[in-house]
């Protein structure tokens, strides 16, 4: 859950029931007014969902440690993990490079980063060992790269998504063709057998959706795919698109 998200969409809802990882980042505008207050807005938002704690509080963007008013704002996220409001302090990044900032300011106890069969570059970087050698965990989004690993190759081009990116996905949907495994197996496949992840985050439209992804994570197929990595930055990084 995203801290700024409406309270409506978990009116009646016991969250006290699940371990709930939220992000925060700061605004675009009025920072030091947010910073000053930063701490009774938490509170206030833990009281309005019911809960007296968040398991883990994910830093939305690295560069929002850098500078003066990143340091208070991370010493004020570090002092409600002190009084307990917080259990675990992580960050989310987009590059493994991210990581070497991260570490100058302090341990994360969690990072999130983006991990697929086109994108390894968080597990096959330098960065990686770094990670382990802090004991910090590893969490992981985009599995499916924003969806296109999925997508039918009519619709990928009347989406108009790079002709390269299109090649590659379609080289993709033949391996597993010849592995006898469909795609939503091999993309949870490939994540699921990394032993370091320890979440790993996913998304759906449909409770139709969620059932089939719930079911290839019980599939024991496999098919090698740690030669698919891309490191072209245009074609794995959705910003660039």
């Amino acid at each position: 859950q995203a801290f700024d998200y409406d309270n409506k969409l978990f009116k009646g809802s016991n969250l006290k029931r699940f371990k709930i990882i939220n992000k925060v980042k700061l605004p675009k505008k009025n920072i030091d007014f947010y910073i000053k207050n930063f701490e009774n807005i938490f509170i206030s938002k833990l009281k309005a969902l019911g809960i007296d704690h968040f398991d883990y509080l994910l830093i939305h963007k690295s560069n929002d440690l850098k500078g003066k008013n990143g340091q208070i704002f991370l010493n004020k996220i570090l002092n409600l993990k002190r009084n307990k409001y917080i259990k675990k302090v992580g960050v989310s990044i987009y590059e493994p490079k991210e990581l070497l900032m991260i570490y100058k300011n302090f341990i994360p106890d969690l990072i999130q980063a983006p991990l697929n069969i086109f994108d390894q570059r968080i597990i096959n970087s330098n960065f990686y060992d770094l990670i382990k050698k802090n004991d910090t965990k590893l969490q992981i989004r985009s599995i499916f790269l924003q969806g296109i690993l999925l997508k039918n190759i009519n619709e990928l081009k009347k989406m108009k998504v790079n002709k390269k990116l299109i090649t590659k996905i379609s080289t993709f949907e033949q391996l597993c063709k010849k592995n006898n495994i469909s795609r939503l197996e091999a993309c949870v496949s490939f994540v699921k057998n990394i032993k370091d992840i320890k979440f790993i985050t996913i998304g759906f439209n449909s409770d139709i959706e969620l059932k089939q992804i719930l079911k290839s994570f019980k599939s024991k197929k496999k098919v090698y795919l740690k030669k698919s990595s891309i490191v072209e930055k245009k074609l794995i990084d959705p910003r660039k698109w």
